[in-house]
């Protein structure tokens, strides 16, 4: 207040109102906390400043907070109380101090959540053939951190080698997956494989069964021709031409020409069938009746794609017919 000693006396009263930037009491608030699954947990964060700080609580990850029914980003007011909480609330909890006084302060409290481990498996049968590589997956949830490894239907450990490779990989903090991977696999490899998972809280565990699938055997029949197997249309156009040409010149006798022909071609249109036919010799009903072999000219140019073009070569000994009955 200022004072004029005046008559009458004047005066006037000033007021200062001295801010302060909100800073965290962390006697007065929560640390780093550890509750079993289902329990009731209350977070507290006192903070001092003027104006009185506001007080907003966040998840570093971004997740959304669960409070019993309510489900929100984020949260009002010094205490944030979680109910019953479960697995998803473990995480890294933010409280946020601000009364417009730059700058804001945050205070990190972990909540962690301990549950006995829990497993499943995706695949519990995998079938594979031997001297292949296979890959056996069991995934788990479980905190704190358990112990994992593998071990043979037996009860013998499985440890890393030239045959045995295990990996955990890590997702979050409760939730991982372990994999075994067993290489050039032969048959006493075959059996059950069991994933052990430990805690100071529990232990379980689960058995996949590999078994060995019958390998496909190979054809015995080389599906691979010595020669081009794709003969267009003008191909075998040009095939029929001259085997046209041939029976066109002058004979003894067109109808026994005709009839050597026809015979040779269904000679060789029969071994097809077979899948047997031998190029060059002549078939026993060629060699009765003194007529020409598959090393004919006409009768070999066939060859080549009738085995894969068979309805090509039924349509040709038709026509082949036909023609040679009209010149007999």
């Amino acid at each position: 207040m200022c004072q004029i000693n005046t008559d009458p006396m004047r005066y006037q009263e000033a007021y200062i109102e001295v801010v302060v930037p909100p800073d965290i009491i962390d006697s007065e608030s929560s640390t780093d906390t550890i509750v079993r699954e289902g329990s009731n947990v209350s977070l507290t964060c006192a903070a001092s400043g003027h104006p009185q700080p506001h007080i907003l609580w966040r998840r570093e990850d971004g997740a959304s907070i669960t409070r019993g029914k309510l489900k929100s980003n984020s949260f009002d007011g010094e205490v944030l109380g979680l109910p019953r909480v479960s697995r998803l609330h473990i995480g890294a909890y933010l409280c946020i101090a601000s009364n417009g006084v730059p700058p804001s302060v945050s205070k990190r409290i972990v909540l962690n959540v301990q549950f006995a481990p829990v497993l499943w498996i995706p695949n519990q049968l995998e079938g594979t053939v031997v001297g292949q590589q296979v890959s056996l997956v069991c995934q788990i949830e479980a905190f704190p951190v358990p112990i994992v490894y593998w071990t043979t239907e037996n009860g013998e450990i499985i440890i890393d080698n030239s045959r045995f490779t295990m990996t955990v990989t890590l997702e979050n903090e409760y939730k991982m997956t372990m994999t075994l991977n067993i290489r050039n696999l032969s048959a006493e490899f075959f059996g059950g494989y069991r994933c052990i998972v430990r805690n100071s809280l529990g232990e379980t565990d689960g058995m996949i069964r590999l078994y060995e699938v019958p390998a496909v055997p190979r054809s015995s029949v080389d599906l691979d021709p010595p020669y081009d197997s794709e003969m267009d249309d003008s191909q075998s156009d040009n095939a029929l031409l001259k085997i046209r040409d041939k029976n066109n010149q002058p004979s003894g006798s067109n109808g026994h020409e005709a009839g050597s022909v026809g015979g040779s071609i269904k000679a060789m249109v029969d071994s097809s069938r077979i899948g047997s036919v031998s190029v060059g010799q002549p078939t026993d009903e060629s060699n009765n009746n003194g007529s020409e072999s598959l090393n004919s000219p006409g009768v070999g140019l066939l060859f080549p794609f009738a085995i894969h073009r068979l309805p090509v070569v039924v349509a040709i000994v038709v026509v082949l017919h036909c023609t040679l009955q009209m010149w007999a």
